[in-house]
């Protein structure tokens, strides 16, 4: 009975971080380049159960099956699936289509992002919002004003002269890049890059990309995990209530 308590309360725990996953995707459903999370789920290891027999000799333990002591979650996977790429008309919006990353130098070291809404600083570098520099093949990058055309291999020409090339970094794991504040992304030890020319990836200049949250997905899944929270919780009360019995009724004399 002390057990299926602490099933269920194991059970309302992983929904209740599930619920605020779904929460934070929804909250950034119309953040540029924003990728998804996703909640694995998975149990606590089985207990083997057993008893003891003493039929006329020694005690010998009888298996009697296995039993699970709830679930919680592994990890919040990111999903990098594409996003929809939308017009802007602004000649620093990019869009990267395919497996590409942006890189950008922060305070903290390179950091790689999908979101391509850049500007252009009075120093005339090319940054982020937050203001830091967007990474070329050269360094950071300077251009000398906005009317810049940029191809779709990410070289940079004002008035038919190269400036850069961005850094369109792709991973072969790119399950293994570690989710920051700000849409960025850290590359860890176990991360392995394949190339920083962007071999499979495209931009497209006056787009942004949108995430790749499915709002229909994510309210039904949130509705499922309340209605399974739910579930847990009134499975909770009535293993509190039969406990309650046995405490304060089948123990007493009459």
């Amino acid at each position: 009975m002390i057990r299926g308590i602490y099933t269920s309360a194991s059970g309302l725990m992983a929904q209740h971080m599930k619920q605020e996953t779904i929460a934070n995707n929804l909250a950034n459903i119309n953040t540029a380049g924003y990728k998804k999370d996703q909640s694995l789920l998975t149990s606590f290891p089985h207990m083997l159960l057993t008893t003891v027999s003493r039929d006329f000799g020694p005690a010998v333990h009888r298996g009697v099956g296995s039993i699970n002591l709830g679930s919680l979650v592994e990890e919040n996977a990111v999903i990098f699936t594409q996003g929809q790429v939308y017009e802007t008309e602004k000649p620093l919006d990019f869009a990267v289509e395919g497996e590409g990353f942006f890189a950008v130098m922060t305070p903290e070291g390179i950091r790689y992002t999908r979101s391509g809404h850049f500007l252009r600083d009075s120093q005339g570098s090319l940054v982020t919002p937050q203001g830091y520099p967007v990474m070329g093949v050269r360094g950071p990058i300077n251009i000398p004003g906005e009317n810049v055309y940029v191809d779709s291999y990410g070289s940079i020409i004002h008035e038919g002269q190269f400036i850069d090339r961005m850094i369109l970094a792709e991973f072969t794991n790119p399950e293994t890049l570690r989710k920051q504040g700000g849409s960025f992304f850290e590359a860890v030890q176990q991360t392995e890059t394949a190339n920083t020319m962007g071999l499979n990836s495209r931009v497209h200049q006056g787009f942004l990309e949108g995430s790749n949250i499915d709002m229909v997905e994510e309210i039904t899944q949130a509705i499922t995990a309340f209605r399974i929270y739910e579930a847990n919780q009134k499975a909770l009360q009535a293993q509190d209530e039969l406990l309650g019995k046995c405490v304060n009724e089948v123990g007493t004399l009459r």
